[in-house]
């Protein structure tokens, strides 16, 4: 768990390290996330982004889609089971302008399938994936108050 989440933040602080290095504004998806909701909308947005997609996804894309190749026969099928896994989740999120984006949601996959396996079950995932999702929006905010 620890190191899931060390992995998480240090992928997103990374992350948003070379979108600043590279000029890059904050997303789209991100700078129009809270426009037009009142308090109390947001805060349902919020508490369901933090639990719905991690919940959906982890048992898409770490249940049943990493489960369809055997990867706990050899190593060489889980690394290909993680890094299919890691594509599809990070292109599912088409929605993003930036390439650096999908890199970090392709290396957000790659922590969750691995955590998927070393626990063999899908609640450590779906912990990590929420906490990444609050790590980002707190990320969001503070580039937003660097940005302005």
């Amino acid at each position: 768990m620890v190191r899931g989440v060390l992995a998480v933040s240090l992928l997103y602080i990374t992350a948003h390290g070379v979108a600043f290095w590279l000029g890059q504004s904050r997303e789209a998806t991100m700078v129009s996330l809270y426009s037009l909701k009142t308090p109390t909308q947001s805060v349902v947005m919020i508490i369901s982004l933090l639990m719905l997609p991690p919940i959906v996804e982890e048992l898409a894309f770490r249940h049943f889609l990493l489960s369809v190749l055997p990867f706990k026969a050899n190593r060489t099928i889980a690394v290909i089971a993680v890094v299919a896994t890691a594509v599809l989740f990070s292109v599912q999120h088409w929605h993003y302008d930036y390439l650096t984006t999908y890199l970090l949601l392709f290396a957000l996959g790659v922590v969750f399938s691995l955590a998927r396996i070393r626990s063999d079950g899908v609640a450590l995932p779906i912990v990590l994936h929420s906490y990444a999702i609050a790590f980002a929006l707190i990320c969001d905010q503070v580039v937003m108050y660097i940005q302005n």
